[in-house]
């Protein structure tokens, strides 16, 4: 079964499997359901919305910007793009 498109984290050398089937909608709701509830409920609304594997949830919550628009890392404010890594300290971070 094909998992998804492969991201990794030039910062932590985390890989995971991002679905194709994931929508900015989908990932704004995960980014707000994680900053508000906690990563937990991020990473049980991605299993239950994506059918993801629990590991590849974990490691996209992990890497969801805190605030939709600075790096989960560091704090830097990020460019627009979606899917991005942080020219400060490398860290790959989901904007939404």
């Amino acid at each position: 079964m094909k998992r998804g498109i492969s991201v990794a984290c030039p910062r932590c050398r985390t890989t995971w499997y991002e679905p194709a089937s994931l929508t900015p909608a989908i990932l704004r709701e995960a980014g707000e359901m994680t900053a508000k509830q906690g990563p937990m409920s991020g990473i049980v609304f991605l299993r239950g919305t994506l059918g993801m594997e629990l590991a590849d949830a974990k490691a996209m919550v992990q890497h969801l910007s805190p605030r939709g628009t600075t790096c989960h890392r560091c704090g830097e404010e990020l460019p627009d793009d979606v899917e991005v890594v942080c020219s400060s300290c490398r860290s790959f971070n989901y904007r939404w």
